[in-house]
């Protein structure tokens, strides 16, 4: 298991993060087996990079792995625009979060932004492949093999 995360620099040097998860009800815990049977609504979140990620390590004490990816600015700039048009849609039109075909990493990275054969959505699919897929993919740096990274 991992969840993804995207983070945006800005010239002022701050940097807002996207995070893609599930929206559940006070009462529910997350599971990734009811994750597939439209237990939860999709959410996205956008904040603060240190306020998103020390959550994750400061507080849930997850290991967190940054990559840099290797976008030209105007796809990230696309990229970033799809998430708020996406946002802004999600405020009239609920959707479902789905484990397996709507998590955090396909509605963040393979929503029209990179078409893959299925044999390559595996990796996509199981997020704790998903950086490795990435890797191979291109989409991160390859200036240290991808254990190094």
């Amino acid at each position: 298991m991992a969840h993804t995360l995207v983070s945006f620099g800005f010239d002022d040097q701050q940097f807002l993060c996207v995070s893609v998860e599930a929206r559940r009800e006070r009462w529910q815990s997350y599971s990734p087996l009811w994750g597939i049977f439209r237990a939860y609504h999709l959410m996205f979140i956008l904040g603060d990079e240190r306020d998103i990620v020390r959550l994750r390590t400061n507080i849930r004490r997850d290991r967190v792995y940054m990559y840099r990816l290797r976008l030209p600015p105007e796809h990230l700039r696309r990229l970033l625009l799809d998430y708020v048009s996406r946002v802004e849609k999600l405020a009239t039109q609920p959707a479902w979060y789905n484990s397996v075909t709507s998590n955090c990493t396909t509605n963040l990275f393979f929503r029209g932004h990179a078409p893959l054969p299925w044999w390559r959505k595996l990796g996509i699919f199981l997020n704790g492949f998903s950086a490795r897929t990435m890797y191979r993919l291109g989409y991160l740096s390859d200036s240290l093999p991808f254990k190094e990274l």
